[in-house]
């Protein structure tokens, strides 16, 4: 159930993204890595205009006969904040739903983004990524958990407040990393809540704070100079849209949105039965529903094995209540 969204055995950017933008390239494509695209103009029933910013640029790229737009909306990873071994994160955020939200103004077939990210704390996750010199502290957790983390495996915290859950990043996971490296990724149902030997919410800790509750909470306190040795670095990072795909709404984004033609959505939040949310089917799934049904493609879309009722009960089990 976890397997989508857990640290894969490699990075997914460097073993997807990059091959795929550099084969793009070769191709032609133009690829705008840094451009930020600002609103879409309609005119009788069809996508007219896309304007962007393109390294602070104003550009506008009008499209014409034949010409398809696709609108990804997975706007739940933006407007992360990352803090560092020191500090917490900021609770800074901007709204990434600006162009939606102007989009909903010009079609009600948009509908509002409001309902989706307005509440703060039902939306957000807390989320950790410990960077270590060597493998004492996995180690030291195995020897508590006889080898729960060594096998790739998930380990849950009941006896935490925050209900933490970590697992090791496995060694290959980046091309250039070394085989001493240690990455332990964690995450935390109860954020909110006081922690043991912090005591406050974890929202508000630093990466020491957080690592620290993680150590006590395998009671390895006698270690902590140890592995504050091997430390290189603890970085929290607070999602504040992670969750709002979750949200209980009337009903998501048609794919291809009633009364315009070029236009597609995808992404966590355009509404399709092939797969679940917060997975790559689905992303992939959609997009692909989107170019087929704009381009009038008759190729076949992938159909994802479809969850139990179990695995997903499994699986928001963890959820906060």
């Amino acid at each position: 159930m976890l397997s989508g969204t857990l640290p894969a055995d490699f990075d997914r950017h460097e073993e997807i993204i990059e091959p795929l933008t550099e084969h793009l390239k070769k191709l032609g494509i133009d690829l705008r890595e840094r451009a930020v695209v600002t609103d879409i103009d309609f005119e009788d029933g069809k996508a007219d205009a896309v304007h962007f910013t393109d390294n602070g640029v104003r550009k506008t790229v009008y499209l014409n006969d034949g010409d398809i737009c696709i609108f990804p909306t997975d706007e739940m990873a933006e407007c992360a904040a990352y803090g560092s071994f020191n500090e917490a994160p900021p609770r800074l955020f901007s709204a990434p739903y600006s162009l939606w939200e102007r989009l909903s103004e010009k079609n009600p077939a948009f509908q509002n983004p409001s309902k989706l990210f307005d509440d703060f704390d039902a939306n957000m996750s807390e989320e950790f990524t410990i960077t270590l010199s060597n493998r004492l502290l996995p180690e030291l957790i195995d020897k508590v958990t006889c080898g729960a983390l060594g096998s790739d495996g998930v380990i849950v915290l009941d006896n935490s407040s925050w209900k933490l859950t970590i697992c090791a990043v496995p060694s290959t996971h980046f091309k250039n990393q070394s085989e001493d490296i240690a990455v332990i990724w964690g995450c935390a149902s109860h954020f909110d809540r006081d922690g043991e030997r912090c005591g406050k919410p974890m929202t508000e800790c630093s990466g020491a704070e957080i690592l620290y509750e993680l150590v006590s909470c395998f009671n390895l306190d006698d270690a902590w100079d140890d592995i504050r040795e091997t430390v290189i670095n603890v970085i929290p990072c607070h999602k504040k849209y992670d969750k709002s795909l979750f949200a209980p709404v009337d009903s998501k984004l048609e794919i291809i949105p009633t009364g315009i033609e070029n236009f597609a959505v995808s992404g966590d939040f355009a509404d399709s039965d092939k797969g679940t949310v917060f997975s790559e089917e689905y992303a992939v799934s959609t997009a692909r529903t989107a170019a087929y049904r704009l381009m009038n493609s008759n190729k076949k879309i992938f159909e994802p094995k479809k969850m139990s009722y179990k695995s997903i009960k499994r699986f928001l089990k963890n959820f906060p209540k």
